[in-house]
């Protein structure tokens, strides 16, 4: 990711936007969003995992990313959803934080069911 107060006010304002727009739709995650070292914010998750919203270097500019684990079953792997808005980045943010519940539900072996496979959405 990159350091967001090398980059001025501009991105520190837009970074605290999507602070605000995140709680204001979700305020129960109050508790769980972070600012890291580098200013990406951070949703913490069960079993130490975490959506990171950031910035980064894609597809030839620097854009907002969000972060996310996917379920995969065998494999750790990482979601990258880029957004051109800050009302963009919040959607995907909430969005991950969605599928990630539905994927952990739907994973969550009942007693007498079979183990479930892992449903996977690429963006």
């Amino acid at each position: 990711m990159i350091d967001l107060h090398r980059d001025g006010t501009a991105l520190s304002a837009q970074r605290d936007a999507i602070l605000r727009l995140l709680l204001a739709r979700r305020p129960a995650l109050k508790c769980r969003l972070r600012e890291g070292a580098s200013g990406a914010l951070s949703i913490d998750l069960p079993g130490g995992r975490t959506i990171e919203i950031g910035r980064m270097r894609r597809r030839g500019e620097v854009r907002w990313v969000v972060v996310s684990p996917r379920i995969t079953g065998l494999h750790d792997q990482v979601r990258v959803t880029d957004a051109a808005t800050v009302i963009g980045v919040v959607r995907a943010a909430l969005r991950a934080l969605d599928e990630l519940t539905t994927d952990e539900a739907a994973h969550a072996q009942r007693p007498g069911e079979p183990l479930r496979s892992p449903a996977t959405v690429t963006a």
